[in-house]
């Protein structure tokens, strides 16, 4: 929102040179007082206050004005209209200027982030869909021959794996005994699951 002081007539010194946005102040004259742009009011109602349309109808400003660090009090000003502040000077608020802002961000950082919550949702899913299973397998010399003994831990729980676990342990047996070879040694196979 413009603003502009003058004194009988004679723009002030001092006074802002482009619009000011809300919460932005300046001080009138050589006198220790100041204004703040409070905000923007759409419409200020005839009978007195702010209006309850949203809408820019009859717009204006809320204007603080400060004697030092005391506040004075607060003002309606309706736009393009001045207000008489005694002493010669004036206030004059211009008609409003409608800017957007654009605000560009570079963060080096995000690929590391993107990349360590790629590798925890990874985790995850391994955690959840992989069964992870230990299989131990120990072999012994025995007086006959090999002993072979099978072991597998799991955090899941053995049902999940009974069945690929037997199947191992009979492909081992069938492996170790083939029907038609000569016959030097036995092999023995133990089974244990934890």
């Amino acid at each position: 929102m413009p603003f502009t002081i003058t004194r009988d007539g004679v723009p002030v010194a001092g006074t802002p040179s482009g619009p000011l946005k809300e919460g932005e102040g300046f001080g009138i004259g050589q006198t220790s007082r100041s204004v703040r742009y409070s905000r923007f009011v759409g419409t200020i109602d005839p009978r007195g206050g702010i209006g309850a349309d949203p809408r820019p109808n009859n717009p204006g400003v809320a204007l603080d004005f400060f004697d030092g660090d005391q506040p004075i009090g607060q003002v309606l000003v309706p736009l393009e209209r001045g207000l008489d502040l005694g002493n010669g000077y004036r206030l004059n608020v211009g008609r409003y200027v409608l800017y957007s802002g654009i605000q560009y961000r570079h963060d080096p950082g995000i690929p590391l982030v993107g990349i360590g919550a790629f590798v925890l949702l990874a985790g995850l899913c391994i955690s959840f869909y992989f069964l992870p299973a230990r299989l131990y397998v120990r072999v012994d010399e025995a007086a006959q021959g090999v002993r072979v003994g099978i072991a597998a831990t799991t955090v899941k729980g053995y049902e999940i794996f009974e069945e690929q676990f037997q199947s191992l342990v009979e492909a081992l047996r069938r492996e170790a005994q083939p029907p038609s070879a000569p016959r030097r040694a036995a092999v023995t196979v133990a089974e244990g699951v934890s």
